[in-house]
């Protein structure tokens, strides 16, 4: 995938992209209570101020009544004045795994946005659209595949219909040990209690998925991603 800026959607279903990967050189998913609710809060702030805004076009000061060009225009001017920017994400690809891009920077925000995705569709009843853009054919959109505890349990989770926690497959001993999977769960209550504060609705699955842009960066090839990452955090410095 080219370098360049992409909303959330376009990044999890851009054709080139099977699965975008948390590689083995990635710290755990460690944002607490509080950095979740800041982001979930900054982007809802744009959302409401998008909705009630209404565009109302004039030529030679008669209103535009033309139907397709107020709605045309309308997305446009909503596109440039309250899509949410998100900053930037870094990803390498290796010529060996076809599809697989593993993400040097963007971990935490990238795995919040992706169980918001899923909390939303979950909680407006449309799981079944969810799976068909994220998690098609069982195959997960955002994956921690190479951590196998936290790997088997967000596959379960996602595919899992109902409590996971009460499920013969949530492996207590095991999962509670996990640093990302404690917070997986956690995140996840905290975006479900805040979905239903906001009754959030498909009108802000549609600001979530369009709406929410990152500027993309691809290091071409994995030598030099886990080259880049590694001088980056030698230096204590986050790469956005």
């Amino acid at each position: 995938m080219k370098t360049g800026r992409y909303s959330l959607k376009d990044l999890f279903t851009h054709n080139e992209i099977e699965q975008i990967i948390i590689p083995e050189i990635q710290r755990d998913y460690v944002w607490q209570t509080e950095n979740v609710e800041q982001l979930l809060n900054a982007i809802y702030k744009n959302f409401s101020e998008k909705r009630n805004e209404k565009l109302v076009l004039h030529i030679k000061e008669q209103p535009v009544t033309e139907k397709s060009i107020n709605e045309y225009l309308q997305k446009e001017y909503e596109k440039l004045k309250y899509n949410f920017k998100i900053g930037f994400i870094y990803a390498y690809h290796d010529n060996e795994y076809a599809g697989k891009f593993f993400l040097i920077d963007g971990q935490q925000r990238i795995t919040t946005l992706y169980l918001l995705l899923f909390a939303l569709y979950r909680k407006t009843d449309k799981g079944t659209v969810f799976n068909e853009f994220y998690f098609k054919n069982n195959t997960l959109k955002l994956d921690y595949k190479v951590r196998e505890a936290s790997h088997d349990f967000l596959q379960e989770f996602i595919s899992y219909d109902g409590d996971i926690l009460n499920s013969p497959k949530y492996y207590k001993k095991e999962y509670e040990k996990d640093v990302s999977i404690i917070n997986l769960i956690n995140n996840y209550n905290t975006i479900c209690e805040f979905i239903e504060k906001k009754n959030a609705k498909e009108e802000f699955i549609d600001y979530v998925e369009n709406f929410i842009e990152f500027n993309y960066f691809d290091t071409n090839i994995s030598e030099q991603g886990e080259q880049l990452y590694l001088y980056m955090n030698s230096r204590g410095e986050h790469l956005s």
